[in-house]
């Protein structure tokens, strides 16, 4: 059974204002399997417990020599390049924004 994986780069927390921590390459695991409602409990579950797993590498071609070392199928999702316009201060105050 082949395991499909995801590789993305992370991306800055909202809540926090520096970036520690974003330029990392995140490895995760897609599910195998479908998530069923318990009869008992009502609650949704499944027994794949590898999609809890994720690893943190410093680029994507560490993660990807991981993938071809364990032999996983992955899917590399190439980094989003953030839009900056630029801002003035004097725009708060005009008259038509």
């Amino acid at each position: 059974m082949t395991t499909y994986v995801n590789i993305y780069k992370t991306t800055k927390v909202s809540t926090q204002s520096g970036k520690g921590k974003a330029d990392r390459w995140c490895l995760e695991v897609c599910a195998s399997e479908i998530k069923k409602q318990d009869p008992i409990t009502g609650w949704f579950g499944s027994g794949d417990t590898a999609t809890n797993l994720k690893l943190y590498f410093e680029t994507s071609e560490q993660a990807v020599d991981y993938c071809t070392k364990n032999d996983l199928s992955y899917d590399l999702q190439p980094p989003t390049q953030k839009k900056i316009t630029p801002k003035s201060y004097t725009d708060n105050f005009l008259k038509f924004r």
